[in-house]
């Protein structure tokens, strides 16, 4: 699985931004373009800010040992933000 997407991860899913535009992302040392990625507006924002918000409300009360077994694990990382040892 690659972690490269041209999507944003929001609400549990990958999505574009609403007004579907994206944006280069380039190597700062020799200006190759590493991909596209969604060029999200103040609309996204706040509707991603509100699904984050929401659910920290239940997710600070979950324990360590499910976290660990949640969607995060999906993204190839630990509910710690370390890559998993394969």
């Amino acid at each position: 699985m690659s972690l490269v997407k041209n999507l944003a991860f929001v609400n549990n899913k990958w999505v574009p931004a609403l007004s579907g535009k994206t944006f280069e992302v380039t190597n700062p040392a020799n200006g190759n373009v590493l991909g596209q990625v969604p060029d999200m507006g103040t609309e996204d924002t706040e509707y991603a800010i509100k699904v984050a918000h929401d659910a920290f409300k239940t997710w600070e009360y979950t324990t360590a040992k499910v976290k660990n077994h949640s969607s995060v694990a999906d993204l190839g990382v630990g509910g710690t933000g370390e890559a998993p040892v394969k």
